[in-house]
């Protein structure tokens, strides 16, 4: 079992929401309005004058064959010149289901 972090812009959010949706992944906890501090020119969302926006982070559970599913989305999306200049972070890391 794989446990799935994405941290994105709040621009993305929509387009992130529909890959998740479109890949059949069943359950996904979504937190909205989390703010980042990010030297990487325009990707520091702090909700104010200087730094502008908020972002989301999506977590999910997953079995190797959803993930690759994922991977190739994932890929394919970040592709785009549009989906670069925003942040977009994906992490994943094998965990075992406690309860």
């Amino acid at each position: 079992m794989n446990l799935v972090w994405i941290f994105c812009s709040e621009i993305l959010a929509d387009e992130v929401k529909e890959i998740l949706d479109s890949s059949s992944v069943p359950s996904y906890t979504v937190w909205k309005n989390v703010l980042n501090r990010n030297i990487d020119g325009n990707k520091t969302h702090w909700n104010d004058a200087v730094f502008p926006g908020k972002n989301m982070v999506f977590c999910l559970s997953c079995d190797r064959d959803l993930l690759e599913k994922l991977r190739e989305e994932f890929s394919e999306f970040t592709a785009r010149e549009s989906t670069r200049r925003e942040w977009l972070e994906i992490y994943v890391h094998e965990v075992h289901r406690l309860m």
